[in-house]
């Protein structure tokens, strides 16, 4: 798989409007590399697929730095990230 291109696609699914489809495609180059982009990106997917458990598992590993933005994201849609 290379994954640069499959994040290509993901990214073209989110600007579509299919954020559930993104996350997919996010959740799966995941198996082949992880990194603080990969995290970030997956969390923002989640969030907008209204996908609270992977948008809480993913938010967890991305370094504090980058959290505000993606929490901000993840407000957006009504989600709260720091609730139980």
């Amino acid at each position: 798989m290379n994954v640069e291109d499959v994040l290509q696609q993901a990214q073209n699914q989110y600007a579509n409007g299919f954020a559930a489809a993104a996350l997919s495609l996010v959740v799966k180059t995941l198996a082949c590399k992880q990194d603080a982009r990969m995290y970030r990106v997956a969390a923002t997917y989640a969030c907008a697929a209204h996908d609270v458990p992977t948008a809480k598992a993913m938010f967890a590993k991305v370094s504090p730095q980058f959290q505000a933005a993606i929490e901000q994201k993840c407000q957006q849609e009504n989600i709260n990230l720091r609730e139980p």
